[in-house]
């Protein structure tokens, strides 16, 4: 069996789905099969990625401490 197109279904008025009730539809649960979904991944990313430029940015200070290296003011 392919995959049906919708409009080919609504032109045909075929009936695939069945109307759900309130009761039921407060028992849907959508996402993942785990919980290791996109928006976990991207958080974990960016959380990386503000310590990592944290990081170089107290590497580049105490670089220019060290060499004695700073900006006059």
């Amino acid at each position: 069996m392919g995959l049906q197109d919708q409009s080919n279904v609504i032109k045909r008025k075929e009936i695939i789905m069945n109307k759900l009730e309130i009761n039921e539809t407060k028992s849907i649960i959508g996402g993942g099969t785990s919980n290791f979904t996109g928006p976990v991944v991207n958080a974990f990313r960016g959380i990386f990625s503000t310590f990592f430029e944290i990081g170089q940015a107290v590497g580049g200070a105490i670089r220019r401490i060290t060499t004695n290296n700073l900006c006059k003011f």
